[in-house]
């Protein structure tokens, strides 16, 4: 269920109307420019300019779990990496009790971000940074969700891709491969 209003009174509306639908969990998120996804973020003269502010918003009108975005490669309007991190911290201060993180390709880019969050903040590192997966159904689809996003679709990934593509398997064979292939290689955790 998506929730797209411009004014922090039709926020309120919304959410009180999901909240009588029993509604527990929001996953809130400043959205894109109309028209223009990459374009100049103007907030609505009676709306919220910072995600932070939005949290604190949904938290003030009922009892739900709000989880916000988090971004492994630096979300597009970010002017650096520390800037980002902070960005997010400051949304988990206000309220959101975990993240979810923009595809990425790389998991080095989530173990960053993860380990980023938690030297900025212990308190806040506690909290789930939950990777955002998306399934690749085609190398086209992937090119717009990084053009959009910010991130980078590395080469290996993208030529995995497209051989697939090109096989008898279907495109989102190659995707599925990927997601499994990424932890393949890694160390295990142990136990003892």
């Amino acid at each position: 269920l998506r929730l797209r209003v411009q004014q922090a009174g039709g926020v309120g509306r919304g959410l009180l109307l999901l909240a009588r639908q029993q509604v527990a969990d929001v996953v809130q998120r400043l959205g894109q420019h109309p028209g223009d996804p990459l374009g100049e973020w103007v907030a609505h003269p009676d709306g919220v300019e910072y995600a932070e502010q939005l949290v604190r918003l949904i938290d003030t009108l009922g009892d739900f779990h709000v989880g916000v975005a988090s971004f492994p490669e630096t979300h597009h309007r970010s002017p650096d990496i520390e800037h980002d991190t902070r960005t997010l911290v400051s949304k988990l201060r206000a309220g959101a009790e975990y993240s979810i993180t923009q595809m990425f390709f790389d998991v080095e880019h989530y173990l960053r971000l993860r380990d980023r969050v938690a030297a900025a903040d212990p308190e806040q590192g506690l909290k789930p940074i939950i990777p955002g997966i998306m399934p690749v159904t085609s190398l086209a689809t992937a090119r717009r969700m990084v053009e959009l996003s910010g991130s980078v679709i590395p080469r290996a990934v993208e030529e995995r891709v497209a051989a697939a593509a090109r096989s008898l398997i279907a495109e989102n064979t190659g995707g599925t491969v990927m997601v499994v292939a990424h932890g393949a290689d890694r160390p295990q955790p142990t136990t003892g």
